[in-house]
């Protein structure tokens, strides 16, 4: 189960450029889970997101990423 402190592969969007220059291997990076929680936007919510902290730029926490697009290593 994903919580606080699990290891993932999660997509960093700064990474991606196109779907020919940059493939999911270039754009999933490891990751520690920061946080897990909810969110509510409007009317819908959307409740399974978690932020994390990427290893190859931990200066700053990488927020709202699905659960369900993440794999824990």
């Amino acid at each position: 189960m994903i919580q606080e402190n699990s290891r993932v592969l999660v997509f960093d969007p700064r990474l991606y450029k196109d779907d020919i220059e940059t493939p999911p291997s270039m754009t999933f990076k490891p990751a520690t889970v920061v946080c897990r929680y909810g969110m509510k936007d409007k009317d819908i919510i959307y409740s399974d997101l978690v932020d994390v902290l990427f290893d190859h730029r931990p200066e700053e926490v990488s927020k709202c990423h699905f659960t369900s697009g993440i794999e824990e290593i």
